[in-house]
């Protein structure tokens, strides 16, 4: 006989094989070319059968078998094909030497469904070596889950105890006390070769919902956020360092990923954690993710707004409820305030009073400045009006007038709550300290606030062993949106300030992350103040960004609509994926109501396990990530918001100008694979011509020049 064997195949594999719908056939097709080219493809999972040594069984899906032999003349036997229960009801005297088989033909699959048609068979070498007593193929020795982290595993709901067997396990079915769905989830993933390099890479493996198309997986429930930790990020997260650590990355390089995991491992360690951010929609994600990983939240793990965590403090210490400051009183403890200073109406004539109170806020309030001498002195980082001693005086004066009308009101701001914390005199109870503090997105938490959450570590950062207290801040520089110069680098929280870098960014496509860096790369201004990590090229490949024009806002709900019903009509993609994002709550009402009318499940808060689209504006997007985005309402009339820029001077303008592209710098990085952004034919955003030729246009109405 020549060196290359025959494929046969039995008269019950032909009846069979020509049972299957079409997709079954070209699944078998190609598990035939895997077995050829080698038998211990991962997505095989070829093993002996229990009836006899002599046959064996691979794997087409977690729900269909292949029944094969490799006998001594070299050829390669298909005795059977079907759902796995085949395997289960095989008897040895269904494969008696009176069973006939006649060539394999390829031409059984329809040439319109198969892209190449097999290669005569050549047998793997170890095929062609003596038969010994385990059977023709050497034993299988080597976990096909052995690279997957343990906390990937427990997104497939491997139970915990049950996580090191798993990843020795070299047959998963053999695994002892391993729930059903479970073993078919990963029987999922194992016997799919088109997920082969997705699930070992982990550039591809942070945010796959591919894994979603397979029958079955996880009960129907999305997976979000497949969180497998880089060396890099794991090196993060096991830092030993105790004191003050900032962690400075780039847009999509894992800074909550890594913090969620680093939660984790210290409440773990019997250790009292507190994780905070800045926003209820980022609490809420976190909160599912954490509940994701562990099956719930552990006791010792508090997940919290920055805000929330100090007026819950400062509220217990005052031991009485608090009273917040509305929006209107504000404004009039502010007039109030001016009206009462000497020279403060020349002040307010720049703006109406616009500069003064921004002034009192991102400087004197955010920084928690209790003195004359301490603003007088005060850099003013990031507000670019000069202020003589004379007007600095004045500003100081308005400050102390604005603070005894807001007391005499007997309300709260934020600010106000974080003074109070932090210069309470007694100790802050054992009950509401921490061993472990992490603070995500904290370039857009303020000085003043930093520094009241620093009161709630136990013991002290100062502290030089290892089990001491830990502060750590997660922080992008470039996405700050919602502060105003204000920035970690002036805390005093400890003798030593450690930091560490993530510059690699995994969660957008390459095409994604140009068009964006193109955009922040006009933030001249913001750049010299903040010093942004740059950040690595990142490898992954997908679509250009789609920039579409519509006559209408009702236009580009409904364009938006209709792209929704295609991308998760029959395809991989669900409506769990796809979120829109908008510059206001008005225009995402108007998106949202759109939905409505499709019957498209869609909700405002930001629950990342539920089959929904999401509808978020762009301050409550910061901070999440989806595979799809639709950032709506990109027209000239909303970003750059016209309202922050009227009655300004021209460097008050081109600094909230720069704040605008910042905020719309956020949104667009909001999407991992595919991006789509709209805008009005007649009144683009002047953003849209700074995103480089890395886009393409989809609507019939070609982009009016800006």
């Amino acid at each position: 006989m020549s060196d290359r064997g025959e494929i046969v195949c039995s008269t019950r594999f032909s009846k069979n094989f020509a049972k299957l719908a079409l997709a079954d056939r070209r699944r078998v097709h190609e598990a035939i070319r895997k077995l050829l080219e080698n038998p211990r493809h991962r997505s095989l999972q070829a093993h002996q059968m229990q009836v006899t040594k002599d046959i064996w069984e691979c794997y087409v899906t977690h729900r269909m078998r292949l029944i094969f032999e490799t006998p001594p003349d070299r050829s390669l036997r298909l005795w059977d094909v079907g759902h796995h229960h085949i395997v289960d009801a095989a008897t040895e005297s269904q494969f008696s030497d009176t069973v006939t088989f006649a060539p394999w033909q390829p031409s059984l699959v329809p040439e319109a469904d198969v892209e190449e048609a097999i290669p005569g068979f050549t047998p793997d070498p170890a095929w062609a070596q003596p038969p010994d007593e385990s059977g023709d193929l050497p034993p299988l020795t080597e976990s096909s889950l052995a690279l997957l982290p343990a906390t990937h595993l427990r997104f497939y709901g491997v139970p915990a105890a049950l996580v090191p067997d798993v990843q020795s396990a070299v047959d998963i079915e053999q695994v002892a006390g391993l729930p059903v769905a479970v073993q078919q989830r990963l029987l999922d993933v194992l016997t799919n070769p088109d997920l082969e390099n997705m699930l070992y890479d982990p550039d591809l493996l942070l945010y796959r919902t591919t894994l979603d198309s397979i029958e079955g997986f996880c009960e129907g429930r999305i997976k979000k956020l497949m969180l497998n930790l880089t060396p890099p990020q794991q090196q993060c997260v096991a830092n030993t360092h105790s004191g003050m650590l900032v962690l400075r990355g780039t847009a999509g390089s894992g800074k909550t990923t890594v913090g969620i995991y680093r939660a984790i491992e210290r409440a773990k360690q019997g250790r009292r954690v507190l994780l905070l951010t800045f926003t209820n929609s980022l609490v809420e994600a976190l909160q599912s993710l954490v509940s994701e990983i562990e099956g719930d939240i552990p006791a010792n793990l508090t997940i919290l707004t920055v805000d929330s965590c100090l007026w819950q403090v400062t509220q217990r210490l005052a031991g009485h409820p608090l009273a917040m400051v509305k929006e209107e009183q504000v404004k009039t403890c502010m007039r109030d305030a001016i009206a009462q200073v000497p020279g403060a109406q020349g002040l307010r004539g720049r703006d109406g009073g616009q500069f003064l109170r921004e002034e009192i806020e991102t400087v004197i309030l955010a920084r928690g400045l209790t003195t004359w001498e301490a603003y007088r002195d005060a850099a003013r980082t990031g507000r670019g009006s000069p202020l003589g001693h004379v007007q600095r005086r004045v500003v100081w004066d308005v400050s102390v007038a604005y603070e005894q009308l807001r007391q005499r009101a007997k309300c709260n701001d934020w600010h106000s709550v974080a003074r109070t914390l932090l210069g309470h005199p007694t100790d802050i109870p054992p009950d509401q300290c921490y061993d472990d503090i992490i603070i995500d997105e904290t370039q857009d938490v303020t000085l003043v606030k930093l520094r009241a959450v620093a009161r709630l570590l136990r013991p002290t950062v100062a502290t030089p062993d290892a089990a001491g207290a830990t502060f750590w801040l997660l922080t992008d520089a470039a996405q700050t949106i919602f502060t105003s110069g204000v920035w970690w680098q002036e805390s005093d929280l400890g003798p030593t300030i450690h930091r560490l870098y993530l510059r690699r960014n995994y969660r957008n496509t390459r095409q994604i992350a140009e068009i964006a860096a193109q955009l922040l790369a006009h933030n001249t201004e913001r750049a010299r103040d903040i010093s942004p990590v740059q950040p690595q090229r990142t490898a992954r490949n997908g679509p250009r960004p789609t920039i579409v024009t519509c006559a209408t806002t009702e236009e580009q709900a409904q364009w938006v609509r209709t792209r929704l019903l295609e991308l998760c009509d029959g395809s991989d993609l669900r409506f769990s994926d796809c979120a829109i994002v908008g510059r206001t709550n008005k225009l995402c009402e108007r998106v949202a109501a759109a939905l409505d009318g499709a019957r498209i499940p869609h909700s405002e808060r930001a629950a990342l396990l539920e089959n929904t689209v999401k509808v978020l504006t762009f301050h409550n997007a910061k901070g999440l990530e989806f595979p799809v985005v639709f950032v709506v309402g990109v027209d000239g009339d909303k970003i750059p918001n016209p309202a922050a820029l009227r009655e300004r001077d021209d460097e008050a303008k081109a600094r909230e100008i720069e704040r605008e592209r910042a905020l719309l710098y956020v949104a667009l990085t909001r999407a991992a694979d595919m991006l789509y952004v709209l805008t009005l034919a007649d009144k683009p955003s002047p953003f849209l011509s700074e995103l480089g030729a890395g886009v393409q246009q989809e609507a019939t109405t070609p982009l009016s020049a800006p």
